[in-house]
């Protein structure tokens, strides 16, 4: 089960919590349950207002944290494939320095060492 409906699930129960409650402190202020229930549904209704804030706060932050994960994926694979023609000693420098074009280098030498063992490895 992903987050976001683990998270969804969760907002729609509080829901239903802040309705129930919020009828509750509606029944109270007509007189049709005792005032304490009232004050306790009024309080009830803001918890679960809180509550809906917190977990869609933490859900758009995930969410927003998996897209920003899956646009660096897309920009890594975008430089190694620009990078393919490159030298292996301006690889390697780019591996030094580090960031997502080191990422890149990594990866094309890291294939490029796979292809090679592959490829002179003893066949069958």
């Amino acid at each position: 089960m992903s987050t976001r409906t683990r998270n969804r699930g969760l907002v729609w129960l509080t829901a239903t919590a802040a309705a129930l409650s919020l009828a509750m402190a509606i029944a109270g202020f007509k007189d049709w349950l005792p005032p304490e229930f009232t004050w306790f549904g009024l309080a009830l209704f803001l918890c679960c207002l809180v509550v809906i804030g917190m977990v869609g706060w933490r859900t758009r932050k995930e969410m927003l944290a998996l897209r920003d994960e899956a646009a660096r994926g897309q920009m890594i694979v975008m430089l190694a494939a620009r990078l393919r023609d490159e030298s292996p000693d301006k690889l390697e420098q780019m591996v030094k320095r580090g960031g997502p074009a080191g990422e890149a280098a990594a990866l094309l030498l890291q294939g490029r060492a796979e292809r090679q063992r592959r490829d002179s490895g003893p066949t069958a």
